[in-house]
């Protein structure tokens, strides 16, 4: 490693040499006892063969990265402090040092690339195994398919013994059927001797209907209508009897219908947010408790209305538990409870939903609404023991007032009014979360109230006069007439819009949906006619802010200038410090990110990185390439600054990745050069 001399060798007193000294000496001691124990573990590991397994290689590999990362940084740190005390004998011996530490990290890398070469020998033979493990399955299937004959022919004895089973079978029944003709041969026979003596006792019976002929023959309508007026005579309705009641069964099946479709409809699918997952829980658990469901069948019904990760999540823990669903059942909601239903959780999801809430002005009062529905789920989890101890954060002014920052400015005061007026009057530090959340829900149904509307256009309907006809008419002739209103439409003032404060602090997206609410000229700002029927010279000023109006090519121009990648601008590196003007300007943007290397996703470490539009390529600190366990070879570079030009060296690092402290982003940077910060 080389590095460019400062311009002033330093001279020591006799005290700061003594110091100097005891640092050199205390700074060789750690250097030497990190790689005494770094080449000892070489030394005790330089003999392994191909026989290790994978485990015990990879083990060795970390442990070598572990302490090669300790004497990296310790060497690092001591360059560093040779080159910053700038003596004679301190740059003397920053030489002697640099290449001792480089022969060092030499023998290093020469065992890492053993490791390496282990590493592969390692796969080639796992490959034969593979291979072997291959003529085995081989084996299996031609083992499958023998038993694949053998059940065929299985398969064909047991249907030629229920072939035989059947045709005994027939014969019984054709036997049964002969039994059952001769019996009904014997009934037929004596049928024909009852048929014999009817015949018999017909001719005794010739007399008697000789007899019948001779009664009168009376007409069907003639003894029906007698009938009638008898059973009328006779008998009577009675008005006290109990009226017909049908029956209730067809009732009770259509209310089990009703009620089982009502029972699914309550069901919906978990969005998978912690505020809403109690009373989701709550709905599911009352409808399985109704239709008496067993752990299979809910298991199998808490999938289906699941989200999308919990769902994979339910159905890992089912497979796991398919023989003891009770368990599987348990598991699940457990499962669900650690990632939805803890506290802080909860706690994180309201915070959140608070701070991305929207400030209410006066003309957004029916957001109140919207605060005041947040406002009651937090006092529904306060009433709950598992949450109440979290959430009482909620009881106190500094929780309250994140609140009131949302209210507009004359509820802010009124709410100042209402909490003294309740601790005068109580005795109190401040007043509880419930008392605030009901001030909330009572400004927002007075906010709202249709009958206080004052904005709404008001038509008063007179009563036309009559008016008698006149001796004579007289024609009345009405020109038309344009009428400019010049008051501003926000506030209904005298100012003019372009003038108005609120106006020039909206946004372009806002100005242009309100200049499209309120039916207004996108150029003038008139709403007698719209932006394409407007005759303003474009050469004259217009009314609007900045003596500009608004337009759709404005906002395509501020686009190219917000995007600087839109123009070719030519980058040269000028600034990559925070500057520490009064004005609070930085040229440089600080981000908390994960670093880690492709070769070693599981070691990751959490920095600060700078990022800079003004440099092209990617600098990291030596401390960098310790965490990482990075190794290399020094490289020479021209590193350009504000302050000039100079040659440097240092290690290059490749295939290092960064990514956002959630895990939604994620870069494969190029590669990245060692940096001192001294340089």
């Amino acid at each position: 490693m080389t590095s460019t001399k400062p311009e002033r060798i330093k001279k020591l007193t006799s005290k700061a040499m003594e110091a100097y000294a005891e640092t050199i000496k205390r700074y060789e001691e750690k250097i030497k006892e990190h790689w005494e124990n770094l080449d000892k573990f070489i030394s005790d590991n330089g003999t392994l063969t191909q026989d290790v397994d994978s485990l015990q290689l990879k083990s060795v590999k970390s442990k070598t990265i572990q302490y090669y990362s300790v004497f990296d940084s310790k060497a690092t740190e001591f360059l560093r402090y040779l080159s910053r005390t700038g003596t004679e004998d301190s740059l003397s011996k920053y030489s002697l040092v640099t290449a001792d530490i480089a022969d060092k990290r030499k023998a290093a890398n020469a065992f890492m690339d053993f490791l390496k070469g282990l590493k592969s020998d390692l796969f080639s033979k796992s490959s034969k195994t593979s291979k072997s493990s291959r003529a085995r399955l081989n084996a299996a299937k031609a083992k499958v398919a023998y038993a694949e004959k053998a059940a065929e022919l299985e398969l064909q004895r047991v249907a030629l013994e229920e072939k035989e089973k059947k045709e005994a079978a027939e014969s019984t029944r054709r036997k049964q059927e002969l039994d059952i003709e001769m019996q009904l041969l014997k009934d037929k026979e004596e049928l024909d001797l009852a048929i014999v003596e009817l015949e018999q006792l017909s001719d005794s019976d010739a007399d008697l209907e000789s007899k019948l002929n001779d009664i009168p023959i009376a007409d069907s309508k003639i003894r029906t209508a007698e009938f009638i007026s008898k059973v009328k005579q006779e008998k009577s309705l009675n008005p006290e009897a109990v009226s017909f009641q049908p029956s209730s069964t067809g009732n009770d099946f259509t209310k089990y219908l009703l009620k089982k479709d009502l029972l699914i409809s309550r069901m919906t699918v978990f969005n998978e947010k912690p505020e809403t997952y109690q009373s989701w829980k709550q709905t599911f658990k009352s409808v399985m408790k109704e239709i008496d469901a067993n752990p299979s069948e809910e298991t199998d019904l808490l999938i289906k209305w699941l989200g999308s990760s919990s769902k994979s999540q339910a159905t890992s823990l089912k497979a796991a538990f398919i023989y003891n669903p009770t368990e599987g059942l348990r598991k699940i909601w457990e499962r669900l409870d650690e990632r939805f239903g803890t506290p802080e959780n909860v706690y994180h999801a309201t915070m959140t939903k608070l701070s991305s809430f929207p400030k209410i002005s006066a003309r957004t009062s029916s957001q109140l609404y919207d605060l005041s529905d947040i406002l009651s789920e937090i006092e529904g989890l306060k009433c709950d023991p598992k949450y109440s101890s979290i959430l009482s954060y909620f009881d106190a002014a500094i929780g309250v007032n994140l609140i009131v920052n949302k209210l507009p400015q004359f509820l802010q005061e009124k709410w100042t009014t209402t909490a003294t007026r309740y601790k005068q009057s109580f005795n109190v530090a401040f007043p509880p979360f419930s008392e605030f959340a009901k001030f909330v829900r009572e400004q927002s149904r007075i906010r709202n109230d249709p009958s206080f509307n004052f904005d709404a256009p008001l038509s008063v309907a007179t009563a036309t006069p009559k008016h008698t006809r006149s001796s004579y008419d007289r024609h009345v002739s009405v020109r038309k007439t344009t009428v400019i209103d010049d008051k501003c439409p926000i506030h209904r003032t005298s100012h003019k819009l372009e003038k108005c404060r609120v106006f020039k602090g909206m946004s372009q997206d806002e100005k242009k949906k309100f200049l499209f609410e309120k039916h207004l000229c996108f150029k003038c700002y008139s709403s007698q006619h719209r932006a394409s029927e407007c005759h303003m010279n474009e050469s004259a000023p217009a009314p609007s802010f900045n003596n500009k109006p608004y337009s759709y090519a404005d906002d395509h121009k501020t686009k190219e200038a917000q995007d600087p990648q839109r123009k070719n601008v030519t980058v040269t590196t000028s600034c990559t410090e925070i500057c520490d003007s009064s004005e609070g300007k930085s040229c440089s943007k600080i981000v908390l990110v994960n670093v880690f290397s492709q070769n070693n996703n599981e070691n990751v470490v959490k920095c600060y990185c700078i990022v800079d539009e003004q440099s092209n390529r990617s600098l990291i600190k030596p401390e960098l390439f310790s965490m990482l366990g990075i190794c290399g070879q020094n490289h020479e570079y021209l590193l350009k600054k504000c302050n000039g030009c100079m040659v440097v060296s240092g290690r290059r690092a490749s295939n290092i990745v960064v990514q956002s402290l959630d895990g939604s982003c994620t870069y494969n940077l190029p590669t990245l050069i060692e940096w001192f910060s001294y340089t």
